[in-house]
């Protein structure tokens, strides 16, 4: 393993934190836009997630070859390079895990949302569903009185 490799190691992990870093910015907004339901924001911004995702795969896909190395056996240009580098992937991780729990928490809050919605729905259909029977005994004239006397 040469220099320029790992060279090219610290960018590759250099982008990514800086990947996500933006994907755990992005998911905070999700969090907070699926509390207040505001669903067409919602989406808008899940696409632009889909975009920094697809960059993530590409970095991702550039790093897998490293991960075949032995790390004791790269030439860094300085040992704080190095350092840097182990910082900088430390960080990804972290990064990777709040990112995935924001997720999580995003989600629930939309479950929580939709459930909440179909209780309303579902309340408003008994409702209607009550009215138009009271108003169905109404729209018929009453039944005509029967007096019979006897006598």
């Amino acid at each position: 393993m040469t220099e320029l490799d790992t060279d090219l190691l610290a960018a590759l992990v250099a982008a990514r934190l800086k990947i996500l870093e933006l994907l755990v910015q992005l998911a905070r907004e999700q969090l907070v836009l699926a509390d207040r339901g505001a669903t067409s924001q919602l989406l808008k911004l899940l696409a632009a997630k889909q975009a920094v995702l697809a960059q993530l795969r590409a970095v991702q896909s550039r790093l897998d070859p490293f991960q075949l190395q032995d790390p004791e056996a790269r030439l860094w240009r300085s040992p704080a390079d190095r350092q840097r580098c182990q910082q900088e992937a430390r960080r990804c991780e972290e990064l990777l895990a709040e990112s995935m729990r924001l997720e999580q928490q995003s989600e629930l809050a939309m479950v929580h949302r939709r459930d909440r919605a179909a209780g309303v729905l579902a309340g408003a259909a008994s409702a209607t569903e009550a009215h138009a029977a009271y108003a169905g005994c109404h729209d018929s004239p009453p039944a005509a009185l029967h007096l019979h006397c006897e006598g």
